[in-house]
């Protein structure tokens, strides 16, 4: 196969039924780059995520009813219950009082929100940037892609007579006098 390094990295970037627009996402192959896989797992993970750090962090801390929240207002919290606030950590920061809690950030959970969400608009503009990497590649393949095109189109001409002759049992005519 004189394209098979072609047809190969093709294969490999992009998924086997990709999207009719090339901007809305799902159009490269799981597995084939990392950062894009990561931002895959962060939008589709959150909650896992939240409940691992909740444990890690009411472990670290010492505070049981420690809860990790989300609203669209203020985004992801940490949420002490005020009888627990001597424990706080000092690396909170606090983001606002409710009835009965407090609520704090980290640097570690503002850049998971961060990621969080926008992991989905990134996602599509990897995604649409490692296309574009792709489509370069093959453009840069054009006379190697047009020759293979030509041999192809040359052979389905030629032999396409001797398959209809084949399937309609067709025999060459006796000609004589």
């Amino acid at each position: 196969d004189p394209l098979a390094d072609v047809s190969g990295r093709i294969a490999a970037t992009l998924v086997d039924e990709p999207p009719l627009t090339l901007k809305e996402g799902g159009l490269v192959r799981r597995g084939f780059a990392k950062d894009l896989d990561e931002l895959h797992q962060i939008a589709g993970d959150a909650k896992s995520w939240m409940a691992r750090f909740q444990a890690e962090e009411s472990a670290r801390s010492s505070i049981p009813g420690l809860k990790i929240g989300f609203n669209s207002v203020f985004g992801y919290y940490i949420e002490v219950p005020h009888s627990q606030a001597e424990r706080v950590p000092a690396s909170y920061v606090r983001k606002q009082t409710v009835k009965s809690a407090e609520r704090y950030v980290t640097s570690e959970l503002k850049e998971f929100e961060d990621k969080v969400l926008n992991a989905e608009a990134l996602s599509v503009e990897r995604e649409y940037a490692i296309f574009q990497e792709l489509r370069a590649a093959v453009a840069a393949e054009l006379p190697r892609v047009l020759a293979a095109a030509g041999a192809i189109a040359e052979l389905d001409a030629l032999g396409s007579p001797g398959d209809v002759a084949a399937a309609q049992r067709y025999v060459a005519p006796t000609v004589d006098d």
